[in-house]
């Protein structure tokens, strides 16, 4: 009788946790990272550049925090462009 194979742990994804949603504006000060500034919180949300989805510098975006990361800065990834700078 064939036995079952039991995936290997890198084909085993962890149970996604719900995640913040917040609207910012893109501070691009560094060609590997940027800044959304929200208003009201602080300190501003550090981002890298492969996850901005090509936001460019002041556009309004959504951004998801990621909580399970325990950073100087929060650390979030834009899901969404709001609003394009003028």
């Amino acid at each position: 009788m064939p036995t079952k194979k039991r995936p290997s742990k890198a084909t085993v994804r962890p149970q996604s946790t719900p995640q913040a949603l917040a609207i910012g504006q893109v501070d691009y000060v560094h060609p590997q990272y940027a800044y959304i500034v929200i208003p009201g919180e602080a300190p501003d949300m550090w981002v890298r550049h492969e996850d901005l989805l090509g936001a460019l510098d002041k556009d309004t975006v959504k951004v998801a925090v990621n909580t399970q990361r325990k950073a100087r800065r929060p650390v979030g990834k834009v899901v969404a462009i709001v609003a394009r700078s003028q």
